[in-house]
C-alpha cells in the first residue's frame, strides 16, 4: 500500500539517521528498534544477502527500502508475544 511504502522510506531514512552509512549498524539498529533484541547471525547474514542483490525490478523503493519494508512486515514487529 502507499501507506507503507513511505513507512519504509521513513524507517530508511531514519535507520541512516541514527546508525551513520555503515549497513550493518543501520541493520542492528533496525533490530533494536523495532524488535526490541539484536538480529541472529543468520539474519545478519541474509540481510547483507539480500542488499546485495542487484534489484531487477523498476519499483519505487530502493534495495534498502525493500529491506525495511520486509522488516516491518514481518510478523515479529506486527504481533507482540
Amino acid at each position: 500500500s502507499p501507506f507503507m511504502l513511505e513507512r519504509a522510506k521513513a524507517l530508511a531514512l531514519r535507520l541512516e539517521r541514527d546508525a551513520g552509512p555503515d549497513r550493518h549498524d543501520q541493520i542492528m539498529r533496525a533490530y533494536s528498534l523495532l524488535y526490541g533484541r539484536l538480529p541472529t547471525d543468520g539474519e545478519i547474514g541474509a540481510a547483507h544477502r539480500f542488499l546485495k542483490l542487484k534489484s531487477t525490478a523498476k519499483g519505487e523503493l530502493t534495495r534498502w527500502q525493500q529491506y525495511c519494508q520486509a522488516i516491518l512486515s514481518a510478523n515479529e514487529f506486527i504481533y507482540i508475544r
